[in-house]
């Protein structure tokens, strides 16, 4: 598709990806919007601009689908909040940022809580409020797009240690990236919440983050949590052998053993209301427990031992994962 933009005028583009607007090909738009996306973050093409016109023209179409617009939500997200390169899409003349959220978190089903933080992520300085307009200075600092779920999370960890009741959107947060990234950002800002004596709403924000069920669109955290996050967070931590590594271990060793004990009593509590076994968190406590330990035996570095060790001699862990104990030996 790049060697034939090189060759089309921009109106002969638009009139030819406009084409594909139509009922039976419209399926094929999400490869194409992220093949513009893809080029015009990696600017293979000295002017960008017919691109990003066309991108844009493509995403606020009323004609484009829905499902293209929640495949490709990912990628809008990242090309708007792209700060690499030589410019940033957001501050280009005719770049309709605030449409073209309106349009992916409407395709999502996304109602963020926070219109404040939204209305600062990409740079407008009005925040609608009830029936009136509030004004705000034009000099309030942006938050790139990746940077949204680092403020929701710190601000739920502010809120808790203000002694109010904390509010996260985990669903906004998964939206915006990947879950494995929004689980990998959640421990950093954990651990570095903890290291000035907040390990209890540390503990407390994990295990709701890891354990509440959510809808259908949204995977299950804890699995991914426990079998793809923890392991590269126990490599790390064997690796950097900081000051705090004590610290880390202590407080992964707590979150793993609170969102287990957590998962468990939802699985307790379904089953005496239903009377049937089932894992709202896509696996059983007792099979993720297993698996962690089997996980942790195998890879036989000091801080996997460490992390074996701690959960073996928890009482409450042994009390409930009887059998995940036994493999623990």
């Amino acid at each position: 598709m790049s060697h034939i933009m090189q060759k089309l005028d921009k109106d002969t583009l638009t009139n030819g990806v406009s084409y594909f607007m139509g009922p039976l090909l419209s399926w094929t738009l999400v490869g194409i919007i992220k093949a513009l996306i893809r080029e015009i973050i990696q600017q293979r093409h000295f002017n960008p601009m017919t691109r990003i016109e066309i991108l844009q023209t493509l995403l606020l179409s009323p004609s484009c689908p829905r499902p293209v617009l929640q495949l490709v939500a990912p990628k809008v997200y990242i090309l708007l909040g792209h700060s690499k390169g030589k410019f940033n899409i957001s501050t280009l003349p005719g770049v309709d940022v605030l449409s073209i959220r309106r349009v992916i978190e409407a395709a999502l089903g996304v109602h963020t809580e926070g219109d404040l933080l939204s209305s600062i992520a990409i740079g407008t300085a009005r925040l609608k409020w009830a029936d009136t307009s509030v004004d705000f200075p034009a000099s309030i600092p942006r938050i790139s797009w990746e940077d949204e779920p680092r403020q929701l999370i710190q601000t739920a960890l502010s809120m808790a240690r203000a002694g109010k009741a904390p509010s996260l959107d985990v669903a906004h947060c998964i939206k915006v990236i990947p879950p494995t990234t929004f689980l990998h950002l959640l421990w950093s800002e954990l651990a570095s919440f903890s290291s000035v004596g907040e390990t209890e709403i540390s503990r407390r924000i994990a295990t709701f983050v890891l354990t509440m069920p959510r809808s259908l669109s949204i995977p299950p955290l804890l699995p991914i949590f426990l079998h793809v996050v923890a392991p590269s967070i126990i490599f790390a931590i064997d690796h950097q052998q900081t000051p705090d590594h004590t610290l880390k271990v202590d407080l992964l060793v707590t979150i793993i053993s609170s969102a287990l004990t957590a998962a468990l009593h939802l699985e307790l509590g379904i089953r005496s209301v239903t009377g049937e076994h089932q894992f709202v968190l896509g696996q059983s406590s007792s099979g993720m427990a297993r698996k962690l330990a089997s996980d942790l035996r195998a890879r036989r570095n000091h801080t996997s031992r460490e992390v074996l060790q701690k959960l073996a001699s928890s009482q409450s862990f042994a009390a409930n994962f009887a059998v995940s104990i036994n493999d623990l030996g």
